[in-house]
């Protein structure tokens, strides 16, 4: 299968320092972050600030680092913030098990992932101020745990698509009601691969 650009590349960040921490959920799924810094003379009071991003539904870090274009990391590097971390969470199109049967809720992703992630990343940055910026099903899930309380101490939280409380036009909501019965018990998928269409039959 041939790809214009390489999947899990790290093209896009070459001139930043780039380490992986795996940690793991209450729930005991294995779940990852990646840390890009770049060392240089930071803006007025960037040198206190870590930003930290969160991936939507059947995406993954990779999308704040694509080299084909000026992307998140590098423009928050150029922008004077050199500790940036990306999260992987359960939703990640990075991992295998994303693939298999599961029954795993955005409730769970607030409960488990986004706590756990903090807990990793205050490990190496102590009492930094964490900034976060979200994406999608991402940012639903981080707003549902922070709201919840099971994560707290953020510096501020940009919500990209949606936030805490989302509002599904009625035609969306009929599809979400009935799509998922339709196609596991009609079709027999119990799920949809984002990269269907390249697929082999």
């Amino acid at each position: 299968m041939e790809h214009r650009i390489p999947r899990f590349t790290l093209d896009g960040v070459r001139d930043a320092e780039v380490t992986v921490h795996p940690f793991a959920t209450e729930d005991e799924l294995g779940l990852q972050l990646t840390r890009f810094r770049r060392d240089h003379t930071p803006a007025q009071g960037a040198q206190d600030d870590v930003v930290l991003l969160v991936h939507g539904l059947t995406s993954s870090s990779d999308m704040f680092i694509m080299p084909e274009h000026t992307n998140l990391v590098r423009f928050l590097h150029d922008s004077g913030f050199g500790d940036v971390w990306a999260l992987d969470f359960r939703m990640s199109n990075r991992f295998p098990y994303t693939l298999e049967t599961r029954r795993h809720t955005l409730d769970d992703i607030a409960q488990y992932d986004h706590p756990a992630a903090l807990r990793e990343i205050r490990r190496h940055v102590g009492a930094r101020r964490i900034h976060v910026v979200a994406h999608c099903l991402g940012s639903v899930t981080f707003h549902m745990s922070l709201f919840s309380g099971a994560v707290s101490e953020i510096a501020s939280v940009v919500a990209n698509s949606v936030a805490l409380t989302p509002r599904v036009h009625p035609w969306a909501r009929l599809k979400l009601t009935l799509g998922p019965a339709l196609l596991e018990y009609g079709t027999g998928l119990s799920y949809l691969d984002p990269r269907f269409r390249d697929a082999p039959r």
